[in-house]
């Protein structure tokens, strides 16, 4: 489990870093204020890509593309590992229920 749980910090911090990147890298290019360009890289993230904010120049497409690439699935990755970790919370609190224990001892090929 803490394995599981050290690659999702990892995932996190790594998610962090490129949305920090990416969020000055369009303040930088695209000159916009902070609230634009970290909306844009966090509905970017989710793939959510609503179309109101887009970049206009070269270095903030490029800049775009990069965080499409690598982001997304950094994202996924956080979520997906976190999503492991609650199912598998889940599975041993399951176990460790005795009115679960019960059952499947009663059940036969459990």
């Amino acid at each position: 489990m803490s394995n599981l749980i050290n690659r999702l910090r990892a995932f996190l911090l790594i998610l962090v870093i490129i949305i920090t990147v990416v969020t000055a890298g369009f303040m930088l290019f695209e000159g916009l204020s902070l609230p634009d360009p970290f909306y844009f890289s966090v509905v970017t993230l989710a793939a959510v890509g609503y179309g109101d904010i887009t970049p206009v120049t070269a270095a903030g497409k490029i800049l775009s593309l990069f965080l499409i690439i690598t982001g997304v699935g950094i994202f996924l990755g956080a979520v997906a590992g976190a999503a492991e970790i609650l199912i598998r919370r889940q599975e041993r609190a399951e176990r460790m229920n005795p009115f679960n224990t019960q059952i499947s001892a009663l059940v036969p090929g459990s």
